[in-house]
């Protein structure tokens, strides 16, 4: 159980760093509703979303989170 709640909370961590790129990816939906522009534009912004999350600097800190969860969750 412990394990299963230390991957939940490290799954959503992981999500919330991508909230931007979900939030540009449902702007451009809303706005305009053409699948192809949706595709390109939805794409790009997670590619860009994701070299910003998973960079040197971020890529550290985003381990050292989740290393904290899993210390936290195992101590229970």
């Amino acid at each position: 159980m412990k394990t299963f709640l230390i991957a939940t909370r490290v799954l959503a961590f992981l999500t919330l760093l991508f909230v931007p790129a979900i939030a540009v990816l449902l702007l451009v939906a809303f706005v305009i509703g053409q699948t192809l522009w949706f595709t390109f534009i939805g794409l790009l912004a997670l590619f860009v979303n994701a070299v910003m999350v998973f960079a040197k600097p971020q890529r550290d800190r985003v381990w050292r989170r989740i290393n904290a969860i899993a210390g936290a969750k195992a101590r229970l």
